[in-house]
């Protein structure tokens, strides 16, 4: 029985071994993300005051705002047209997990928490895009 189950798992970790790819080999990183434009957001958080961000990549959304940079390991863990959800894992020791969903072109919802210098941190925020960054 157990060396059945374990045959069995075998698949299942070499495609989550596929699956945790380098973030620029990622890119488009979910299915919902698969129309991302890069250029300025704005970002709506509970709470607080609305912000205005360039984002250059779906990474970066995908990761709340924070920039990943290419050494950072990612894990897709539900991939759909309209959400997915990853992890992720940096060498500088930040990581963390956000849920995305699409709410319609060029508008999206992340739900992300993780880890950054040590210390937690969550976020929830609608990103509008709003047009091109200046000066790109």
């Amino acid at each position: 029985m157990a060396v059945r189950m374990i045959r069995s798992a075998l698949p299942l970790c070499a495609l989550a071994l596929l699956a945790a790819a380098p973030l620029s080999a990622r890119e488009p990183l979910l299915r919902c993300l698969s129309d991302f434009e890069p250029g300025r957001y704005l970002v709506r958080s509970t709470g607080d005051v609305p912000a205005s961000r360039c984002l250059a990549s779906a990474a970066e959304l995908a990761m709340a705002g924070r920039s990943g940079g290419p050494d950072c390991r990612v894990t897709v863990a539900r991939d759909t047209r309209q959400s997915g959800t990853l992890t992720w894992t940096c060498p500088d020791g930040r990581s963390g997990r956000s849920e995305i969903r699409r709410d319609a072109s060029g508008i999206y919802t992340v739900s992300a928490q993780g880890v950054e210098d040590g210390l937690p941190w969550i976020s929830r925020a609608e990103w509008r895009r709003t047009g091109p960054c200046e000066g790109r």
